[in-house]
């Protein structure tokens, strides 16, 4: 039985579905629930093993009132549909409840948006106790959540782990298939990208994977670069997939990403990577991105689009894009740095 997992593409944000290829799967942040939704009718997926939301930024989970309401009408749909559990990071449940008590009142305007964001609490609340939805805080643990045909380790963050910004607690997942692994960093950065490094060096069997989804949308932690590069040697992975924006204006993908990439690639691990679109790095050369500093480009333009990998249980694993062209594609882009033409 093989096991797919998908990336979608849906611009500088994250949405990832683990599917073993019958009714039932399990998804990674929820950025675009309609998008999800569609795709989930199509497959005719009606239960859902789990919802992981690796942290609070929208680009991994639309607002909480959304989410709950996919969630109900996803339930209310037919008998048939389910849902497992929903793991969130501690800081997403959190942010909801703070910026309630935080919200201005006094106006009638002010009182009809305070009670509608209480209501959302107040439902996912009901939700739980009529144990229609176990909610569980999204902590590691060595013990693996096994579903039919792949298990899921929450690697970081521990429970002793700090709270500061949510990409520093960002939950880090592990999903394997037999001898198959990937390793899902989500939006991971700063002190939570240097706990893992070292995690890694302590535990690599627990981190050692065939694919990994490069994080947050492949920007450079300038301050923590060599924690990235240590956890990336650790991971070892034979393939990273990049979820990236064209539009984006931060300049992900950074130049010294690719660089890092290109040079792990160069060492004989094989690593090769993909984005889900084209970005400023692999279209403009340096002397114009130094001019336009991080501006996105001005529509999105497609590498890969949505990216499933078909992944058998002796750690083999191939491929299917989005876009059928993606190899003339990458021809055609002058400066790809998946070829290894980028203009540093």
């Amino acid at each position: 039985m093989s096991l797919r997992i998908i990336f979608f593409d849906v611009g500088n944000a994250d949405c990832i579905v683990i599917w073993p290829g019958h009714s039932s799967a399990s998804a990674v942040d929820v950025p675009k629930w309609r998008q999800l939704e569609r795709w989930l009718k199509g497959k005719k997926i009606t239960e859902l093993f789990d919802i992981f939301i690796t942290h609070e930024h929208k680009d991994h989970l639309e607002p909480m009132e959304n989410l709950v309401g996919f969630i109900e009408e996803w339930l209310k749909a037919g008998k048939s549909r389910r849902i497992g559990r929903l793991f969130m990071s501690y800081d997403a449940y959190q942010v909801a409840v703070g910026r309630l008590k935080a919200m201005p009142r006094g106006t009638p305007e002010l009182e009809r948006q305070f009670e509608r964001r209480k209501a959302v609490i107040e439902r996912l609340k009901s939700l739980y106790e009529r144990r229609e939805l176990e909610v569980q805080p999204g902590t590691a643990s060595k013990f693996p959540i096994a579903r039919p045909d792949f298990a899921v380790t929450i690697l970081h963050p521990s429970i002793s782990f700090e709270q500061s910004k949510p990409n520093e607690a960002c939950l880090v997942l592990r999903v394997t298939h037999g001898a198959f692994s990937a390793i899902l960093l989500g939006d991971l950065a700063g002190a939570g990208l240097v706990e893992c490094a070292k995690l890694a060096q302590a535990w690599p069997e627990a981190f050692r994977s065939t694919l990994v989804k490069i994080p947050h949308h492949g920007a450079w932690p300038s301050s923590e670069a060599a924690a990235l590069e240590s956890l990336l040697r650790s991971i070892a992975a034979k393939q990273a997939i990049l979820s990236v924006g064209s539009k984006n204006n931060y300049g992900h993908v950074a130049p010294e990403l690719f660089n890092l990439l290109r040079s792990l690639h160069g060492e004989g691990s094989g690593l090769r990577f993909i984005c889900t679109q084209q970005t400023l790095t692999c279209t403009q050369g340096a002397a114009k991105r130094k001019t336009i500093g991080k501006q996105g480009l001005e529509k999105v333009v497609p590498c890969a689009g949505e990216i499933m990998v078909v992944a058998e249980e002796d750690g083999s694993f191939s491929m299917e894009t989005q876009q059928k062209e993606h190899k003339q594609i990458v021809s055609l882009t002058p400066y790809a740095a998946c070829q290894g033409r980028m203009n540093s």
